[in-house]
């Protein structure tokens, strides 16, 4: 090389030097440093005048790999042939105050004068490995916590699937994958009805864009919204869920979330109750008008008394036997058509029922007389048997029935 050519690589050198962004160490083939800028007196912390003359891995390189340093230097001085050239590495450095960091390192060789020169750019690439580290790290927490929300989602109970922003379907725990009989992932909003065979109450289609979940990730919180399901097997359930947005701490939407559980056999238990209801209804509306015919069309004399004493409804036979209009009997007292004979006996017999004690019937050994309508012909007493029994704690039912096994006669 002539002296203008090496001049020349000096100067290129010299002002590579003086403006590379980059640390910049030059060194000749022994391994002393013959170039030193700015930039790695900042990231080494030597200065030029510091630097310069000194062997390159005493200075920079740390004690546990200056072996590995001397070995490479020697085997190029015996093949002559370098193996690090026009390639970045990273490797450790070593900073004056003893601390180490990670460097990214790239090497050129260049021809001068005085011979072979290398030169190296390095570059501290702490930051960037503290990022990647920190990136790991939340990966890391990230994978944990979605595999911890994973684990406790599959093992709830109710339904779950949840869906990105962009509405497709990322989760299905086993819940969810049990009632719909299956667990599709990747599935958008538009094909949620189709993919899931999804059905209105009616079993008409779902129109996809009505779905609770698709309406979660358009914004919107929907509850306890009924559907069906037709499994691939062929059967069917009934399914009732409510599904809300998913938002980050920043307030941004980043998913819905739809929970859902079999109602089918609780709204079967519904309609079996309410059939059951409505039978039975009929059933006590029968029996509540075979009552009131009998009521109406018995023979013998039917009265209910309160336990105040008085009678409160009274059935036609009363008019037929005794001459007495039913509803003109309300309002008296039981004890004020007895003769006064059978006052007394009549009384205590009524306390007794009052006090919830059983008194089937009660009468004298000839019958009670109980007194007939003035408007009536004939003698104004008949003789009566008494059978009564107790209606709840606000009516006692009394039935008072012509003596026809005993003596009939009329007391004038």
């Amino acid at each position: 090389m002539g002296a203008d050519a090496g001049t020349e690589t000096l100067g290129a050198l010299r002002l590579l030097l003086d403006t590379a962004l980059d640390a910049v160490v030059v060194i000749e083939a022994e391994g002393v440093i013959t170039g030193w800028n700015a930039v790695a007196e900042r990231t080494f912390g030597w200065s030029r005048v510091e630097a310069v003359g000194r062997n390159l891995g005493d200075l920079i390189v740390p004690s546990a790999y200056r072996t590995q340093h001397r070995d490479g230097m020697s085997r190029y001085h015996a093949s002559g042939k370098p193996t690090v050239l026009n390639r970045r590495i990273e490797i450790t450095a070593l900073h004056r105050d003893g601390h180490e960091f990670p460097v990214e390192l790239s090497i050129t060789m260049a021809r001068a004068p005085g011979g072979i020169l290398f030169v190296g750019y390095l570059r501290d690439i702490s930051e960037r490995r503290a990022q990647e580290q920190a990136l790991r790290e939340a990966k890391a927490n990230a994978d944990a916590l979605a595999a911890e929300r994973e684990a406790t989602l599959s093992q709830l109970a109710e339904a779950v699937i949840l869906a990105d922003s962009e509405g497709q379907i990322v989760f299905v725990n086993e819940a969810a994958a049990r009632l719909h009989g299956t667990a599709r992932l990747q599935v958008g909003p538009e094909d949620y009805s189709a993919s899931y065979s999804l059905l209105t109450e009616d079993r008409r289609p779902y129109p996809s864009t009505d779905l609770p979940l698709a309406r979660a990730v358009r914004g919107e919180s929907v509850s306890e919204a009924r559907w069906r399901i037709r499994r691939p097997d062929g059967s069917e359930v009934l399914a009732l869920g409510s599904a809300r947005p998913i938002y980050d701490p920043s307030g941004k939407q980043i998913g819905a979330v739809l929970t859902a559980h079999d109602e089918t056999d609780r709204v079967e238990a519904e309609i079996a109750l309410r059939e059951l209801n409505e039978s039975l209804e009929e059933r006590v509306a029968a029996l509540a008008a075979e009552r009131q015919r009998i009521w109406e069309i018995s023979k013998d004399l039917l009265v209910v008394i309160g336990f105040d004493g008085f009678y409160r409804t009274a059935n036609p036979a009363w008019l037929d036997v005794l001459g007495y209009e039913p509803q003109g009997l309300i309002g008296t007292r039981f004890d004020e058509l007895v003769h006064a004979d059978d006052v007394e006996a009549t009384q205590r017999a009524f306390e007794r029922i009052v006090q919830g004690k059983v008194v089937k019937i009660w009468t004298s050994a000839s019958g009670q007389k109980v007194a007939l309508s003035a408007a009536s012909v004939g003698p104004a007493f008949r003789w009566m048997m008494f059978f009564t029994h107790q209606a709840g704690m606000s009516l006692s039912k009394g039935k008072l029935k012509s003596s026809f096994a005993s003596r009939r006669r009329w007391k004038r």
